[in-house]
């Protein structure tokens, strides 16, 4: 299942030489997210996997990827994450 055009949208993507460095923004209506008693959305944490995983296949040759989310609806921050994930 791919996420991307779906769960997220990649709003930049800046290449050193190392790594691969992402901003990238999360579809608050998407399905995949659960909102829990107090309201607050969730991410289930095998869709960050799956997000980390698809953005280091975009190119083999990189072992890094840092990753900026940014979750917003009609203009308003909802939630926002940062991490990064090594390719062993």
């Amino acid at each position: 299942m791919k996420l991307q055009d779906s769960l997220y949208h990649i709003t930049s993507k800046n290449v050193g030489e190392s790594y691969l460095s992402y901003d990238i923004e999360l579809e608050a209506s998407h399905t995949n997210y659960k909102v829990n008693s107090q309201g607050v959305l969730v991410m289930p944490g095998v869709c960050i996997m799956l997000i980390a995983k698809e953005l280091l296949a975009s190119d083999p040759t990189t072992h890094i990827v840092k990753i900026i989310a940014n979750v917003s609806a009609d203009g308003i921050q909802l939630a926002n994450m940062s991490f990064t994930c090594k390719q062993n």
